[in-house]
C-alpha cells in the first residue's frame, strides 16, 4: 500500500515516515462487499481495518448503534490483545 494513502487515515497520520513505510509494507487491501461482516461480537479478532472509502454499520446485540466511514479504524484492540503465538499474527512479525 502507498504510504500517502495510509497517511490520509487519521489513525496513521502522525507516524514518522519510516514507521508509516513499515506499516504500509505489512498492509493488505480488501474490497468488502455490502453485508459482509468485518468482525463479530464475542469472537476473537486478529485484524485492524482502516476504512479508506465507504461505510460500515456498528451493530451491538442486533441493534445498529453507529456507522463508521472513510478515515475510521476498527479492530485495533484485537491486534493489541491477540496472543503472540496466534498463527494469524505470526505472519506479521
Amino acid at each position: 500500500m502507498e504510504t500517502l494513502r495510509l497517511a490520509a487515515i487519521r489513525f496513521f497520520a502522525d507516524l514518522p515516515e519510516d514507521e508509516l513505510a513499515a506499516v504500509a509494507s505489512l498492509a493488505s487491501e480488501a474490497e468488502i462487499p455490502p453485508g459482509q461482516l468485518l468482525a463479530a461480537e464475542g469472537r476473537v479478532g486478529y485484524s485492524l481495518y482502516a476504512i479508506e472509502s465507504g461505510t460500515a454499520d456498528v451493530i451491538i446485540n442486533g441493534e445498529t448503534v453507529g456507522t463508521i466511514g472513510a478515515g475510521d479504524v476498527v479492530g485495533e484492540m484485537a491486534v493489541l490483545i491477540s496472543p503472540p503465538d496466534c498463527p494469524r499474527r505470526r505472519k506479521w512479525r
